[in-house]
């Protein structure tokens, strides 16, 4: 299965079912799946930015993650809670050329009770609201990676990850539009100056 960016199985969901009536709020919890002293539990100290109060590296990134699961969240439509495992672990990087992160969903269902077309597979997130419950309760819906090494000076140079909610990123990769990036059959690519999709 292609990996697919970001929380872009969640677009799916509502590019799936058509125009979404947001009478019902969906709730997506992250799961940090990194481990002690990396990622979202890196311990280096940062000062707050761009309306992100987080004193450590991993707790602004974890902050921006759960940011970005709240705007999600309030553009769907789902009675079953939305778990996203994230981690941050390096991924491939070079001076010039990166890739950002993907995500994709963690099981698929076909022939649930709600579901649309018979034998047809649907991503966990979109078949528990389909149904109404959750139907697979030891997975999560989807799993996500980002690369942490595009904080590091040998990733990209001096463009940075920037962890702040007010897209004030300046010569930085603003690491909010990258989460909510809605096109579901790349991972995400910064090479140069710009963002490109391979």
């Amino acid at each position: 299965m292609r990996a697919r960016h970001l929380l872009a199985s969640l677009s799916i969901t509502a590019l799936t079912m058509g125009p979404v009536a947001f009478s019902q709020a969906a709730t997506i919890v992250i799961i940090n799946n990194d481990g002690a002293g990396e990622g979202f539990n890196d311990p280096t100290p940062v000062a707050p930015i761009g309306g992100n109060s987080g004193t450590t590296l991993g707790q602004q990134r974890l902050n921006l993650f759960n940011h970005a699961a709240s705007l999600w969240g309030a553009m769907l439509d789902s009675p079953v809670t939305i778990q996203v495992r994230a981690q941050m672990n390096p991924q491939t990087c070079t001076p010039t050329s990166a890739v950002l992160g993907s995500a994709g969903p963690v099981t698929v269902h076909a022939s649930f009770p709600g579901a649309i077309v018979t034998g047809a597979w649907y991503h966990q997130a979109l078949a528990n609201k389909l149904t109404g419950s959750d139907l697979d309760g030891v997975n999560p819906d989807i799993n996500t990676t980002f690369n942490s090494d595009v904080d590091n000076p040998t990733c990209l140079g001096t463009r940075n990850w920037y962890y702040g909610f007010d897209h004030n990123e300046g010569i930085h990769i603003d690491f909010l539009p990258v989460l909510m990036q809605s096109r579901s059959d790349h991972r995400q690519r910064a090479q140069g100056s710009d963002y490109r999709h391979r």
